[in-house]
């Protein structure tokens, strides 16, 4: 786990306001990968 997460990486440097929008298309599934690994 020494590489670091490119998609988790974009999401921190995000606006509030877009962050709440971009989680707000995910699914239950995709919020639970994204917290495990974030591979896509």
């Amino acid at each position: 786990m020494s590489e670091p997460n490119t998609k988790l990486s974009e999401i921190q440097n995000l606006p509030a306001a877009e962050l709440a929008d971009r989680l707000e298309g995910l699914t239950l599934d995709e919020l639970t990968a994204l917290g495990n690994n974030g591979s896509k």
